[in-house]
Order: structure tokens, then sequence, then C-alpha cells
């Protein structure tokens, strides 16, 4: 059985300059690859074109900085990390991460659609976001501006402080979709030193963040991703009691919604510099 190459991304920034006739794709993560790759799939059904990624946002700065090429384009996270240059062959994302357009009505009723076995308008008529969108906005208004405080600004100016790692971190209650109150106010008081105020954050936060006015949208959906998977799982079980067996875990929803993350309308904007970039080189 053959298996399957695994490119490094050392090894994925010589392919850009060697294979010059083909397009390249490089998004940040490994993790990445497949989702992007499922969206482009469908909007390139007949085009030539690779996937790759880079590690993260450190080695597509220095590559843009060092190498003129035009046989690749780079997608990046809008994240609280701020790439520090301008690159037309640059594009960022409108969300925080690709993770966050999994939080869309239209992408989650479409990959329920074939579990409750219904017509897509029919899934999108019985499922909502509202109540999870809703408890998004409530519980992570302040813990965003601490995040964005902590990784913009603390890792910059006050590097000795920055000790606490935030991204895999559990916000669900125990046995509920709903986020931890507890839990967040714990983080908080891991991540601030006590002489950093309220106030600090806030003007910190009001002065430089973007904001698309939508937690949903804004906030690090890695955080989200356990209550949004127990979310979905609730309000199918509430559909329908004897799909017990559906949507069981994190990984499994993954699965599910990156094979349908095509039908988020405002990823098919924020891509369509890269679909036009692909295109123009197969028919060129």
């Amino acid at each position: 059985m053959s298996s399957i190459r695994k490119y490094t991304p050392e090894e994925n920034f010589r392919r850009i300059k060697r294979q010059k006739l083909l397009s390249f794709v490089v998004v940040e993560g490994s993790d990445d690859v497949p989702i992007y790759d499922s969206f482009l799939s469908i909007a390139l059904a007949d085009a030539d074109f690779d996937v790759i990624h880079s590690g993260g946002k450190g080695p597509i700065r220095d590559f843009l900085r060092e190498f003129e090429t035009n046989n690749s384009i780079f997608i990046v996270d809008k994240d609280f990390n701020d790439m520090g240059i301008e690159d037309d062959r640059l594009v960022g994302l409108s969300r925080y991460s690709i993770e966050n357009y999994f939080i869309c009505e239209d992408v989650i009723s479409r990959s329920l659609q074939f579990v409750l076995k219904c017509r897509f308008q029919d899934a999108k008529q019985a499922f909502s976001l509202e109540d999870f969108s809703r408890e998004v906005a409530n519980s992570t208004e302040t813990l965003i501006k601490v995040l964005f405080y902590y990784q913009r600004y603390m890792t910059n100016h006050r590097r000795e402080d920055v000790t606490e790692t935030w991204s895999d971190a559990f916000l669900c209650e125990q046995n509920n979709w709903t986020l931890c109150r507890e839990k967040i106010e714990e983080l908080i008081a891991n991540l601030l030193p006590a002489d950093v105020t309220e106030q600090d954050v806030e003007e910190f936060y009001e002065a430089n963040f973007e904001s698309t006015g939508d937690l949903t949208h804004d906030f690090p959906g890695k955080l989200l991703k356990h209550s949004l998977q127990r979310y979905i799982r609730q309000k199918l079980l509430e559909i329908n009691p004897t799909l017990g067996g559906k949507f069981n875990n994190v990984e499994i929803m993954v699965e599910a919604l990156a094979a349908v993350i095509y039908q988020s309308d405002d990823l098919a904007t924020v891509l369509q510099p890269v679909v036009q970039f692909v295109y123009e080189r197969n028919v060129a």
C-alpha cells in the first residue's frame, strides 16, 4: 500500500521556488490544508494547484520579504498577530481563523441534511445558531479583550510575563455546551499581571482591535470548538432523539463541517482572490 507524502514547511517553500509552473496556495497550519483544499476543489473543479502549509505566519512573512514569486498565493488568519507587511500575494481571513467559518448556519445545515436525511432548506429551518451566538457574546466579551492584550501587547512589551498558553484552553461547562464563567475568570487571572488594570486592557483593545461586530467571528475559534460540537449535538437530538450517535466528538464535527465549508458565503468572498489567481494561471 502506498503512503501519502508529507512535506515539511521547508520542503514546501523549496517546491514553490522549483515547481514554477504549478500554482501553490499556502496556508499556515497542516490541519488547515484539507479544509482549504475541500473548499477550493469545489470552486476550482478542473484546475491544477496544490495547497501546502508554511508552519505559521512567521515563515510566510520571511518568504514574502525575501523572494519574488508569481506561482504562489498565501492565506493567513486574522487572529491577534499583525503580519506587519503588505503584499499582493497575501490574503487575510475576515474572521479569527478558518475554524470560525464553521460557525455558520448554512455550513452546519448542509452537513445536518445528510444526518437528518432531509432537504437543505428543511435542515436550515430546523437548526439555529441563535442561542450559541448569544452565549458567546455574553461570556467572552471581557476574555477576548484580555487575550488580545496578552497576545499583541505583552508579547511585544513584557515578554518576561508571557508564560501562560491559552490556545487549547477548555472553556465548556462540565456536562453542557455553555461556556463556564469560572474557567474564563481563572484564565483571565492567569494571563494578566497584577499591575495591569481593566482600563489598560480596554483602552488597548479599543485603540487597536478591528472588530467585525460578531464575537463568533472575532473570538478564537479553537476555544469554541467543544462548545459548538456539544451545541450541534444537543440541537440535533432535539430535532430527532434517535440520532444519539451523531456529532459525538470534535474530530467528527470538524470532518463533517470541513467537507461542506464551501457553503460559507463569507469564506467564498474572502477567498475570491485565491480562486481568481489559480484560475488565471490555469487558463494562461
